[in-house]
């Protein structure tokens, strides 16, 4: 039986530009959004001198993770990072770009041994297919057509495509076992490799793109691991676009360090309150300024976080 997740945690970085100045780069800060709940769960500030790979486990040392999946960039794609994710229980998906070239290839290499296995195992089926027609051998034929042909120990899922503003996007995922892998031991846990194709299509443009991902997950749990990759998103578009935008942080030119990194959390904990109070229909843009304009509606906002905490 397949353990039922608590939810995602989806971990990535943001500069606040407006605090740089011209001999000092802005405050880089790093941020755990739940894609379940819809609000950020916490933030770390990035040393000046460090980065975010020393901060991302600090970071999760914050969090309850037990039974979360964790989702990176693939900057962050690190051992302490997956090993920090196991000890405090919770799974991972991490994508493999050129900051890991050894382990990138070797996927690329498990995934083409896959590929031809699955295209030798396709000819014998259709053969199979072949021959039992012309014996007019219906059992076989019907058992065959069942089965399909054999996916060599792989799990697929393609959603449907997305379609919005002129665009369609496909995306098609397959995982094999990561017992084939060289570098296993390496990474703790490591239970899967991924790889996701992505097709776009924008009028007469046509996108296309592999990514690859490391996974403690199984397998078999192919539709979990696509909504996971699909989801890492999530903290671009629901949390760092909405502090942009809605609440104009890059505009803010309040380069004191602490003073910033406490305006981040005060922005982000009216954020969290602001997508949590449902009364008003509306978007964040317009709760905002309700909340500014109108005292009883402001009240229903702090009063939202309740169910936040």
């Amino acid at each position: 039986m397949i353990q039922k997740k608590k939810g995602m945690i989806n971990i990535d970085g943001q500069t606040s530009r407006g605090t740089a100045g011209r001999h000092l780069r802005g405050i880089h800060l790093i941020n755990a959004w739940s894609a379940e709940n819809e609000i950020c769960l916490a933030q770390s500030k990035v040393d000046d001198k460090s980065n975010e790979i020393t901060a991302i486990p600090e970071l999760m040392d914050m969090l309850d993770l037990k039974g979360a999946i964790i989702t990176t960039d693939a900057l962050n794609t690190q051992k302490t990072i997956v090993a920090k994710a196991n000890r405090n229980g919770g799974d991972y998906l991490l994508p493999v770009k050129g900051n890991q070239p050894l382990l990138r290839q070797q996927i690329e290499e498990m995934f083409q041994v896959v590929d031809e296995e699955r295209a030798i195992a396709r000819v014998q089926w259709e053969r199979a297919l072949e021959k039992a027609k012309g014996q007019r051998d219906q059992p076989r034929l019907t058992h065959l057509l069942e089965k399909g042909a054999s996916s060599c120990g792989a799990f697929f899922w393609q959603p449907e495509s997305e379609k919005s503003h002129g665009r369609i996007e496909t995306r098609k995922h397959i995982a094999i076992p990561a017992i084939g892998l060289p570098l296993r031991n390496e990474w703790e846990n490591i239970q899967s490799v991924v790889r996701v194709e992505r097709e776009r299509i924008l009028g007469d443009k046509v996108e296309r793109e592999i990514v690859y991902y490391i996974s403690s997950l199984f397998p078999k749990e192919i539709r979990l691991i696509a909504e996971a990759c699909r989801g890492h998103w999530r903290v671009e578009n629901s949390l760092h676009w909405r502090l942009d935008v809605v609440f104009r942080q890059d505009h803010s030119r309040y380069r004191n360090r602490v003073g910033a990194h406490n305006l981040a959390t005060i922005r982000k904990i009216g954020l969290n309150a602001l997508c949590k109070e449902t009364s008003l229909k509306g978007g964040l843009a317009t709760k905002q300024c309700a909340a500014a304009c109108n005292p009883e509606y402001r009240d229903k906002v702090v009063n939202s976080l309740l169910t936040v905490i």
